[in-house]
C-alpha cells in the first residue's frame, strides 16, 4: 500500500471519529481537569471559544494514549506541543478549517489528533509523514 494513502486513510479514520462523536450535554463534566501552567511564548495551548463545541482530541499513537481514536476533552489552557500537521476534512470547531494537528497534551500520555481551530499560539511544524 502506498504510504501517502495509508496516512490519508489514518487521518480520515481518526477525523471521522472526531466529526461523528456525540458530545452529550454533560460533556463539561467529562472535561479533563488540568491546571494551566505558566507558559513560554513557544508553547501552544488549547482553547474553546464560548458557544462553540468543546475541544475534542483523539488518540493518535495507540497504545501509548489508549485505543486509536479514543477521545478526551482537554480543558481550556491545556498546554500542547505541536508535532506535525495535515489537511483533511473540514470541521467547524472555533472556526471552519481542514487543518489538523498531531500534538502532545500536558498531563496526557501519547500523541493526540486535534482540529487546528482549537490550538492557539500555533508554532511552525512539518507536515505529518
Amino acid at each position: 500500500m502506498n504510504p501517502a494513502s495509508t496516512k490519508q486513510s489514518r487521518f480520515q479514520r481518526i477525523r471521522n471519529i472526531v466529526t461523528t462523536a456525540a458530545i452529550p450535554a454533560a460533556a463539561s463534566a467529562m472535561l479533563l481537569t488540568m491546571t494551566p501552567q505558566a507558559q513560554a511564548a513557544s508553547n501552544s495551548y488549547i482553547y474553546t471559544q464560548p458557544g462553540r463545541p468543546n475541544a475534542l482530541a483523539t488518540c493518535w499513537n495507540a497504545p501509548a494514549c489508549g485505543t486509536e481514536g479514543s477521545p478526551i476533552y482537554p480543558a481550556n489552557g491545556a498546554i500542547t506541543h505541536m508535532i506535525c500537521w495535515g489537511d483533511d476534512g473540514w470541521y467547524d470547531g472555533n472556526y471552519d478549517t481542514n487543518r489538523w494537528f498531531v500534538v502532545t497534551i500536558n498531563g496526557q500520555p501519547g500523541q493526540w489528533f486535534i482540529n487546528a481551530s482549537y490550538v492557539y499560539y500555533q508554532t511552525t511544524v512539518p507536515a505529518c509523514a
